[in-house]
């Protein structure tokens, strides 16, 4: 199963990406793209292999292993850590996590829920999509694709879908129709959350690339306005873009000191904060951020966060609704900011809701629930 080939591509990848600066995803894209000789199932196999080093590599190490040839042949040989008993090693090794990191996940989750955790996050994370209910309906997309793309049912979202194959989306011309979106199953349950309807004025206030406005604001029936906030240009540009291709028309875009913010101040009957966070429930997505993560980012990340949520409480009317999520599990980011939010005079405390990382299912996630007096 490994050849010298696929090996060779391994360890040249590893080495290569221990100096990049972009993401693992985007530099293994830009490898694969400049080395053809790789074939479809080479690709994912050396792929596969890549990641699990990253995910690993903490638990790898305690084995001697240090530099890529090395951790490339302990991974693949067949004595392979990743099959033995560790647990004679030290908890946060086992698991292959920052000792930090692995003990803020303890003080938030308790000791068991901790290594059921980052044993999950270690394992390869499905692929869902979300039907636009706009352009069609989940019975007939799931009728027509379900043996081409192996589809099942999420379980928790209802709009979604997960996708048993490997499949290149722009290949099918229903994705270029917007009639579907890739989005995990915690994203969409966040969307759901919103209880989008008709009529109703709605700021996704930290929108990115749209994601969560595309999920709900099929629920408007194109009346009322889904109105898009960012300090970030560029994902603003690829919202407006995914917005138009789903069909999607009552919506506004607004970046970072827009002139027109003014007259949404206390119009809006919702008000969504998808605050940047430490994404520590979506980690088994990005194995290499894991090993980004400081301690002093969860603690700046902190601020910033009560920073949008004070910006962003204005723009509600008396009886409106605010939405605090993250795809956190620290509690640092979630109780601690729900905490924060109480004791706001002009809001009350409704619910929370917590989704737990799931082995084959959706990502983590938590959200908070406010109304403005």
């Amino acid at each position: 199963m490994w050849s010298p080939f696929r090996k060779k591509h391994l360890q040249i990848l590893l080495e290569t990406a221990g100096k990049s600066k972009v993401s693992l995803d985007l530099h293994t894209h830009r490898y694969f793209k400049e080395n053809r000789s790789l074939g479809s199932k080479d690709r994912l196999h050396v792929k596969k292999g890549l990641y699990e080093i990253f995910k690993w590599k903490e638990l790898l190490f305690a084995y001697k292993a240090r530099y890529p040839r090395e951790l490339v042949d302990l991974y693949t040989s067949e004595a392979s850590p990743l099959e033995a008993d560790n647990s004679h090693l030290p908890s946060h090794v086992q698991v292959s996590f920052p000792k930090w990191l692995f003990l803020k996940i303890v003080d938030s989750l308790g000791y068991e829920k901790a290594m059921e955790f980052c044993k999950i996050s270690n394992q390869e994370a499905p692929t869902t999509i979300r039907v636009n209910t706009q352009k069609t309906t989940v019975d007939a997309f799931y009728n027509k694709y379900k043996e081409q793309l192996l589809l099942s049912r999420c379980e928790l979202a209802k709009d979604g879908l997960q996708v048993g194959k490997k499949t290149q989306f722009n290949s099918i011309a229903e994705f270029l129709k917007g009639h579907f979106e890739p989005q995990d199953e915690a994203s969409q349950i966040i969307a759901e959350y919103v209880n989008a309807k008709p009529n109703q004025h709605i700021l996704d206030y930290c929108a990115g690339s749209g994601g969560k406005s595309l999920a709900f604001a099929p629920h408007m029936q194109e009346s009322g306005q889904v109105h898009l906030h960012d300090i970030r240009q560029m994902p603003l540009v690829d919202a407006k873009k995914r917005l138009k291709r789903a069909g999607i028309q009552n919506f506004q875009i607004y970046q970072a000191h827009d002139k027109r913010l003014k007259g949404l101040r206390g119009n809006m009957d919702t008000v969504l904060v998808d605050a940047p966070c430490s994404c520590s429930g979506t980690l088994r997505r990005r194995p290499d951020q894991k090993w980004g993560l400081t301690a002093e980012f969860v603690d700046q990340v902190a601020v910033v966060q009560r920073d949008i949520l004070i910006k962003a409480i204005p723009y509600l009317k008396k009886g409106g609704t605010l939405i605090y999520a993250t795809c956190s599990i620290l509690a640092q980011e979630n109780k601690d900011q729900v905490d924060f939010l109480k004791e706001r005079k002009e809001l009350t405390f409704i619910s929370s809701k917590t989704v737990d990382l799931k082995s084959g299912g959706s990502d983590a996630m938590f959200l908070a629930i406010f109304k403005r007096l």
